[in-house]
């Protein structure tokens, strides 16, 4: 590349940055103008509020009453006793469940041979 057309690119892109500063002028104005539209309306807005919004008055929160415990609940040896059976009764139907499974899988191994 020489010199001339250098010069000349260089002269385009000086044109076209002038072209995309005007264009952002003019958005700029247009961005302005609708945001101070946007503030001065909420500063009416609040103003209103302030001067004709009388709010009611607050009612007091009731409080909660707390419920008093009856006193301490003892030991039940019932729930012990119910949780052993729970487990005692699952091992049993889990070893039944297994033997019949088993089972199953024995009788369908010889039924293929």
């Amino acid at each position: 590349m020489d010199q001339i057309e250098l010069h000349k690119q260089s002269q385009e892109l000086e044109q076209t940055l002038q072209k995309q500063m005007e264009l952002l002028k003019k958005d700029s104005d247009v961005y302005l103008k609708v945001a101070g539209a946007a503030l001065a309306a909420g500063i009416l807005g609040y103003g209103f509020v302030k001067l004709t919004g009388k709010s009611a008055p607050e009612k007091p929160k009731k409080k909660k009453k707390k419920k008093k415990k009856k006193g301490k609940k003892g030991f039940s040896i019932w729930g012990n006793i119910r949780e052993r059976l729970f487990w005692v009764i699952m091992d049993f139907l889990k070893k039944r469940f297994l033997a019949y499974m088993s089972m199953k899988m024995q009788s369908g191994g010889e039924k293929e041979k």
